[in-house]
Parts: structure tokens; C-alpha cells; sequence
């Protein structure tokens, strides 16, 4: 785990204000705000595919999944403080489909990003090696 201090995955801005709430079984504490949207401070903590990440973020209830390409590169920016993200990774999952205009064997992949940067990146939805899933649910 890269603990509280990320070094490793550069500049990332979090909004952090208003944490008064508890959702679908986790506390005040567990989750994170951001724009119109509640993060889950950890990662699932090992590599996952696709579906099991996209599993892994349904379980957690009503509205919770993974996010969407643009919405997790928002994560990242040039300035800004630490997060309070607790990571095991730095590449995640999202939920955007890669179209056939993007990509041939376009129905293989999927999209994600590294956190570290920024860059959107696309592998193969059953690869899990240093892949990990971060949720996301709508406020």
C-alpha cells in the first residue's frame, strides 16, 4: 500500500467538505467528495478485471459503480494538495466502453487511468495485473 502520502501518484485535488453522511453501509469516513460525486477512499486492494470491478463497485449498493473515463482523469491535476485516498494501485478501471473508432478488438478492451498522470490508457477487459477498482456514486 502507498499509505496516506502518495508520492508515487503525483498532484491529485479532492474537495473534502461536507462529509456529514453515511451511504449504502459506509461511514462519513470511508468516502470522499468530490464535484457531485461520493469516492470510495480505497481501492479493492488487489489486481482486478473488468467485470469483477465493475462487480466489486455494484455490491457496494444502490448507484455505486465504476466511473467514467473523464470523471476519474478529473481526479488528477497539475496543482493541488495530497489526497486522503488510501491506494494500493495506480492504474483503475472505468466504465466507458472503447468504441470500434478508438481501437480494432475494440470489444476486448477496456478503458483506464493512471492516476499518477492523467493518461487514459486502454488493455484488455481480462487482465487484472495492477489493475484495481475505485467506485463512484452520484450525489
Amino acid at each position: 500500500m502507498y499509505g496516506d502520502n502518495f508520492p508515487r501518484l503525483g498532484r491529485l485535488v479532492m474537495c473534502c467538505a461536507g462529509l456529514a453522511f453515511c451511504s449504502a453501509g459506509l461511514a462519513a469516513d470511508d468516502v470522499l467528495v468530490h464535484g457531485k460525486l461520493r469516492w470510495t477512499k480505497e481501492d479493492n486492494g488487489q489486481d482486478i478485471k473488468l467485470d469483477d470491478a465493475a462487480a466489486f463497485c455494484a455490491r457496494r449498493g444502490a448507484g455505486w459503480r465504476l466511473p467514467h473515463v473523464g470523471e476519474l482523469a478529473a481526479l488528477h491535476a497539475e496543482g493541488g494538495g495530497m489526497p486522503a485516498f488510501r491506494l494500493s494501485g495506480n492504474w483503475f478501471w472505468t466504465d466507458t466502453p472503447v468504441t470500434s473508432e478508438e481501437a480494432a478488438k475494440f470489444e476486448h478492451l477496456g478503458w483506464g487511468v493512471v492516476l499518477s498522470n492523467g493518461r487514459r490508457t486502454q488493455t484488455f477487459k481480462f487482465m487484472s495485473f495492477g489493475s484495481r477498482a475505485l467506485c463512484v456514486q452520484a450525489l
